[in-house]
């Protein structure tokens, strides 16, 4: 028997066949390798969820428990162990009736009970008792897994609502002292240039319903008096452009056009990077306040032209009837020294006592209220009073302004007079000056007084101070007098001299002063 050596073609077939078969087994084993490398990364993936998962479950301080398909709980972490006192052991075996202990009252356990088998993800309050008896105010939510069991989330509020109660009760009685004083608070932001917060007082005092729609503070701007708007803005420029406090008053206009004024404190508030963030602050309905003040300030008018008036009627009654007497009295005198001549009676001392008496009687007289002020106005009056005073103090007088034109309101020329009364005293006797300059100047509705000496100077808030504590009344004289007019007065001083302005509003239904 011969064995048919295999022909060539059959060879290399077998050995393709076989090169194929080998390359499949590669892929093949690749392809294994590399399953097992995925598995391996997914099994490492699992684990460190898996790790993670358990991190998170005995670490998060929320309570987690986890109840199986049959309602029974399984499964709890430590925040529970820790806020309620019971071992994880303790629960997991039932040993512990963990509802029973929890709630002891029937009513509650069963409020429990109803909440798990809802499993509708709400967050519901509960008032929890502990292992030690005390109870705390806690906040759970439930939620149903696909295959029927529920695992719920807890959480201890006990000092957040005591927290909470507390800001309420505080608020209460923010919000009720603040009703009572008529203050409202606020929060404004520099960078939406909007309000942030408005107190319930202050909904209130625009006229809004404090339960209403938060969004109508936004709205204020449209409350306030068409005339005062400007003057907000500007006082909001200025403050963030120099990022200091902010207080103004203005009013507002509310419905039924009543007009209510307000008086507004704000207080800067920087961020974290010390940028101006924006302002706290509080404003007061000040109407009341006005109103009182408004009285306070026409009886003081009244009481101050009724001194004047007295004023008056003391220098006329010096001039014209005392010194009618005193001028009788001397030619009396007269008669009587020539009647005796050659006798040894001499009444030479007698008639001079008579006319230093007279000079004195005018001197008081022109002082109480000089006649010139009624008679031709406040320049003529002043030039007459600063002439006769500087020379005799060796001062040097230099008077310049509104020495013609229309009279000003009697009240404006009064106040402007003795004004510089005052002032003139204070520099003959302090000032150890040689010049004084003053000026009158009307500028439109304003006029303004200037009076200024290159005298010593001295300390302008020691003087107020002293003036408070009770020192001399000249200071807050003259301050009052300006004020009473609706007007305005700076004093500054130095080495060099001191000077006072005085600004005065000359009102459209003043009338002006008449001469004779």
């Amino acid at each position: 028997m011969s064995v048919k050596a295999p022909q060539q073609g059959e060879s290399v077939a077998r050995d393709h066949d076989l090169e194929e078969r080998v390359r499949e087994l590669t892929a093949a084993n690749e392809k294994l390798q590399a399953d097992l490398a995925e598995r391996r990364r997914i099994d490492a993936a699992t684990r460190r969820q898996r790790e993670m998962l358990e991190a998170i479950f005995d670490h998060i301080p929320v309570m987690i428990a986890y109840s199986g398909t049959s309602g029974r709980l399984e499964l709890v972490n430590h925040e529970i162990e820790r806020t309620l006192g019971w071992s994880l052991a303790e629960i997991r075996l039932g040993n512990v009736d963990i509802y029973a202990e929890c709630y002891p009252d029937p009513r509650d356990r069963e409020r429990v009970l109803d909440f798990i088998a809802a499993a509708d993800g709400r967050w519901t309050e509960f008032r929890t008792r502990t292992r030690d008896g005390r109870v705390l105010e806690t906040l759970w939510a439930r939620v149903k897994l696909s295959d029927g069991a529920s695992i719920g989330f807890g959480q201890d509020v006990t000092e957040r609502r005591r927290a909470l109660d507390d800001l309420r009760r505080s608020e209460g009685y923010l919000n009720e002292s603040q009703r009572l004083s008529h203050h409202g608070s606020w929060a404004w932001d520099a960078r939406t240039r909007s309000f942030t917060y408005w107190s319930r007082e202050s909904f209130r005092m625009f006229g809004f319903d404090p339960d209403g729609d938060p969004d109508v503070m936004h709205r204020a701007i449209e409350l306030v008096h068409p005339e005062d708007r400007a003057i907000i803005e500007a006082s909001v420029e200025t403050s963030l452009q120099r990022r200091q406090d902010a207080q103004l008053d203005f009013r507002i206009v509310l419905p039924g056009n009543s007009v209510r004024y307000i008086r507004s404190i704000g207080n800067r508030v920087l961020d974290d990077s010390g940028e101006l963030a924006g302002f706290a602050g509080t404003w007061v309905d000040c109407t009341e306040s006005k109103a009182v003040e408004s009285m306070q300030r026409s009886f003081s008018r009244q009481l101050v032209r009724a001194q004047e008036a007295e004023r008056r009627h003391i220098a006329r009654e010096l001039h014209d009837e005392i010194g009618q007497a005193l001028t009788a009295i001397k030619l009396e005198l007269r008669s009587i020294e020539q009647a005796w001549t050659g006798s040894s009676l001499s009444l030479a001392e007698s008639i001079a006592i008579a006319d230093r008496t007279m000079q004195q009687v005018r001197d008081l007289s022109l002082d109480l209220r000089p006649s010139l002020l009624d008679d031709f106005g406040l320049y003529p009056a002043l030039r007459w009073y600063l002439n006769r005073h500087t020379q005799r103090a060796g001062l040097h007088l230099h008077l310049t302004g509104a020495g013609n034109g229309p009279r000003l309101p009697v009240d404006l020329e009064t106040v402007c007079f003795r004004v510089a009364q005052e002032a003139l005293t204070n520099i003959m006797r302090h000032a150890a000056a040689t010049n004084v300059w003053v000026e009158l100047r009307r500028r439109g509705r304003r006029f303004y007084m200037t009076i200024r000496d290159d005298g010593a100077g001295f300390d302008v808030e020691a003087a107020r101070e002293a003036a408070v504590r009770g020192g001399s009344m000249g200071l807050l004289g003259m301050q009052e007098r300006v004020r009473l007019v609706g007007g305005r007065m700076k004093l500054t001083s130095s080495a060099g001299g001191t000077e006072l302005r005085i600004s005065l509003p000359i009102a459209d239904d003043d009338p002006p002063a008449t001469g004779l």
